[in-house]
């Protein structure tokens, strides 16, 4: 995450405001529009070239701003700040980006869903199996007739399992538990599928695909046939 910090003369300040928000901007956990504004004084003198919205060239000027503060993702700073500069009325907008610790709770090494429908869960592992492409699912018992909660992670995803239980997940997909003790340690509390580190992964590059070909339309991409999983199976 990062702030983004920009003084406005005040009778602008909804305005930017809004665009910040509209450029995505502003969003914290389910609530959005977030900001806090703080009233001051800015100061400056134009040069002999400048062409000010107010002041005079080589006068220093005093004019009330406010002091507006929103937080956003980094990956949508460049889509702000322009949204921002179009909507700021001064020549050269005084603005600062400030990089927070703070975590991006949107975001998140995994992910956790429902089901349209409740089904069997060895069915579902059997349809996981055909579209994921593997040889082989790893799996301890259902815990319940039926599931409808799905938890995911993929890689060495087994960190997560603890998290996919708290979330009430049914099922836990991931590619390696990364131990045999961490099946026994959710028996009969989380059922936990393993479908292999290689095999969670190898679709990401359709999705980087879809990603570049939509930011570079005149780029010219192709997809890998090769076959990178150091593991077999007989």
């Amino acid at each position: 995450l990062v702030k983004v910090v920009v003084y406005v003369p005040c009778a602008h300040t909804g305005q930017v405001r809004q665009a910040l928000y509209d450029a995505g901007a502003g969003s914290i956990g389910n609530y959005d529009c977030c900001s806090y504004v703080m009233r001051g004084e800015g100061s400056f003198r134009p040069g002999e070239e400048a062409h000010p919205y107010c002041g005079e060239a080589g006068q220093i000027h005093h004019e009330p701003e406010d002091r507006v503060e929103v937080i956003l993702p980094r990956y949508k700073l460049g889509k702000v700040l322009q949204a921002m500069l179009v909507a700021h009325p001064y020549e050269e907008p005084a603005y600062d980006i400030i990089p927070l610790d703070n975590e991006w709770r949107a975001a998140g090494s995994g992910v956790i869903g429902n089901l349209p429908q409740e089904c069997d869960a060895v069915d579902f592992l059997a349809q996981l199996k055909q579209i994921m492409g593997c040889d082989n699912i790893r799996y301890t018992a259902p815990c319940r007739p039926t599931i409808k909660r799905i938890a995911l992670c993929g890689g060495a995803g087994g960190f997560l399992a603890d998290a996919a239980y708290r979330c009430n997940a049914h099922l836990f997909v991931t590619g390696e538990m990364g131990g045999f003790h961490h099946f026994h340690e959710y028996a009969g509390k989380l059922m936990v599928a393993e479908i292999g580190h290689y095999e969670s992964e190898k679709h990401t590059k359709e999705i980087f695909y879809d990603v570049i070909r939509k930011k570079f339309s005149t780029f010219a991409i192709h997809l890998s046939k090769v076959e990178t999983n150091p593991i077999k199976y007989l």
